[in-house]
């Protein structure tokens, strides 16, 4: 599931890789075939120190995981059975991790980098740039790195891929 916050709101709703939203009815039956968000599929996340349980909206009981693997949703208290852990992507942090090393790089060796790339190499040698690389470090600042890029490489007469 991919569990979504309502906007002003500490509510929850909980989404299926088909597009269906986690629902409870007022007999605590749950299924994951509505298409839109009500009462009836808005959680309330109760925090506890061994876990986390998640309270419907519309009836007010918590969700219980049974023994045979269905869910229901007609808990008064919590127990154990109705706390859950939560766990978060690790495809997220890879996400963080790239862009964190992405801009770490140094602004004159993607320079060079982009050069190998996208040059007609004439005779084996690397034609670069005389201009100063502050320009460079001053466009990353800025957040127009790759434009600063894009502009230095059309300077270059080899380069047919960026005019």
């Amino acid at each position: 599931f991919l569990s979504k916050r309502l906007p002003d709101s500490s509510k929850i709703t909980f989404l299926t890789p088909s597009s269906k939203y986690l629902s409870s009815d007022k007999f605590g039956v749950t299924s994951a075939y509505s298409e839109a968000i009500s009462p009836a599929e808005e959680w309330d996340v109760v925090i506890r120190d061994d876990g986390v349980a998640l309270q419907n909206v519309l009836n007010g009981k918590y969700l219980r995981c049974e023994m045979d693997g269905t869910a229901r949703c007609d808990s008064e208290e919590v127990g154990f059975r109705e706390v859950f852990r939560i766990l978060c992507q690790a495809q997220n942090k890879a996400r963080a991790k790239k862009r964190k090393e992405k801009e770490s790089v140094d602004a004159e060796v993607l320079e060079v980098e982009t050069i190998k790339k996208f040059h007609s190499w004439g005779g084996g040698r690397l034609v670069n740039t005389t201009e100063d690389t502050r320009e460079l470090k001053r466009a990353r600042k800025d957040g127009q790195l790759n434009e600063a890029l894009l502009d230095r490489r059309s300077k270059l007469k080899a380069d047919r891929y960026c005019k």
